[in-house]
């Protein structure tokens, strides 16, 4: 019988609460086999050098870092990188406009604190598992040289993205629906 190996997963945590960062470390342990974790308290260089040095599977960012914004980071962070997943996290209600300039080239998802660790646990693994599809649909489209194939790579992001979209929003009507 071949053995799998569970894959381990780079997160990253943007997160200026030194407490909300250690919640969103232990929770993530939880659901994932030794993930390897990054956590940043604020938007510095060393947070571009991890993200350019690694692959992040999934990005968990507060939306208000102190002075600087984490949905203006995440854009930021889309010209570094190929494709990104984001779970983002406030205090604060936001509506979807406030992420319409994301829409079309990454995964994103938002959470309202108080969050509880079941939530987190089920919208993070989801997450890291479409980001885990992602990457690896990516990789088949590579020639032999490790050139991406001329196949109009961002329309199929965006329809990819897109797609993921509307599962969300379907996922969202479903959860007010259950709690209604």
């Amino acid at each position: 019988m071949i053995k799998q190996e569970t894959p381990t997963y780079n997160i990253m945590v943007v997160e200026d609460d030194i407490d909300m960062v250690e919640f969103y470390k232990a929770c993530l342990k939880t659901i994932v086999n030794k993930p390897h974790i990054f956590s940043f308290n604020s938007v510095c260089d060393d947070l571009f050098k991890t993200v350019k040095e690694n692959t992040i599977d999934l990005f968990v960012i507060d939306i208000r870092l102190g002075n600087d914004n984490g949905i203006e980071l995440s854009s930021q962070l889309l010209n570094e990188v190929k494709s990104a997943t984001f779970l983002f996290i406030s205090g604060f209600d936001y509506t979807e406009e406030s992420f319409k300039d994301l829409d079309g080239k990454c995964i994103y998802d938002f959470m309202l604190k108080p969050i509880s660790v079941e939530e987190l646990a089920i919208r993070s693994k989801g997450l890291l598992n479409i980001s885990r599809s992602f990457n690896i649909f990516l990789k088949h489209l590579k020639n032999i040289e490790g050139e991406y194939i001329d196949l109009k790579l961002d329309s199929l992001r965006e329809k990819y993205f897109n797609m993921v979209k509307q599962d969300r929003h379907m996922i969202q009507e479903l959860n007010r629906q259950l709690r209604d």
